[in-house]
């Protein structure tokens, strides 16, 4: 009688108990199951990732949004009441200052008082548009924002606050001359918030 190799029926044995883990209907389950939720886990983080990050973009959109609008309307503003003190201004520019009559003096009492009514509101938008947190804005809307501030403070400003005090000449030319500068800063806002807008509504 030969002698018996155990390490045979150990090895076979083994074989045996591999094959029934790796036939065993539930092992496959369990792997299954497993590979599905960390793919639904997979899915879900960039789910929220992508959600966050528009999230993100429409807040800052909307920042952008209000200050831009804000600042756009108060430069709208400013033209219009720079627009009529350079209208009396120029009539009373017009009007000679020697010999005159009773009825322009009349007149030049008028144009005056206009002038002052529209300075207070020509103060307080000056005011506004310096207060506008440009942080806010986009790189392209900081170039106009920029260029506005400069007519504003180093043209308007300057010729409206001596019209103010002195019988400046040509101060109404002047002045109308930088609304027209402005107005077409004004065209180049108009298209940038345009943009922001529809960017914006299709952010769902």
């Amino acid at each position: 009688m030969g002698i018996i190799d155990i390490n045979f029926y150990l090895q076979s044995d083994n074989v045996q108990a591999v094959k029934n883990i790796f036939l065993n209907p539930s092992l496959w389950g369990s792997l299954a199951g497993a590979t599905l939720s960390s793919s639904a886990a997979i899915i879900i983080m960039w789910l929220n990732a992508e959600r966050d990050k528009k999230t993100k973009r429409k807040d800052k959109l909307e920042e952008f949004l209000v200050e831009a609008v804000f600042f756009r309307d108060c430069v709208n503003l400013l033209i219009k009441h720079m627009d009529a003190y350079a209208s009396y201004q120029h009539l009373e520019e017009n009007i000679p200052r020697r010999n005159i009559s009773h009825s322009l003096q009349e007149q030049m009492g008028e144009i005056k008082e206009n002038k002052k009514m529209n300075e207070k509101d020509i103060l307080r938008y000056l005011s506004q548009i310096r207060s506008v947190d440009r942080t806010k804005f986009s790189y392209e809307y900081y170039q106009h924002y920029f260029k506005i501030k400069y007519i504003c403070e180093n043209q308007l400003e300057f010729f409206w606050d001596r019209s103010l005090e002195n019988d400046i000449s040509g101060a109404a030319e002047i002045i109308l001359k930088e609304i027209k500068a402005l107005k077409n800063e004004l065209d180049k806002l108009n298209e940038i918030i345009s943009a922001k807008e529809i960017e914006f509504e299709k952010i769902k």
